[in-house]
């Protein structure tokens, strides 16, 4: 399985990296924001079934998340609860809270 690189110096991150990287989850959006450990750069990702998205974000209107790029990420889930999302990926396990202020998902229905 390939990794997903950075969008902005390009190097391949492992997913379980990037997991750890994540700093807050956006419900709007249904994506979180991570650090990329190399250049430090904000990369946006969104989990879709055993796959991984980075992309980017809109605001305009309704926020949504606009995927550039989806990698395999074979056994990748997230679950969420009060505080954020649980990530779990090869047997690990990545926290996320939600972003500060969020309000609750305004989008139904996603598989997340």
């Amino acid at each position: 399985m390939p990794d997903p690189n950075c969008p902005s110096c390009n190097k391949p991150i492992a997913t379980g990296k990037l997991l750890k990287c994540a700093e807050v989850f956006d419900r709007a959006t249904i994506s979180a924001v991570a650090r990329c450990p190399f250049c430090g750069n904000v990369i946006v990702f969104q989990v879709r079934n055993n796959r991984i998205a980075i992309g980017f974000t809109h605001s305009a209107g309704a926020s949504r998340f606009e995927a550039v790029f989806e990698v395999e990420a074979k056994g990748l889930k997230c679950v969420r609860d009060k505080d954020g999302v649980h990530y779990t990926y090869q047997g690990k396990s990545y926290a996320v809270p939600f972003r500060k202020g969020d309000k609750e998902d305004k989008i139904g229905g996603h598989d997340t």
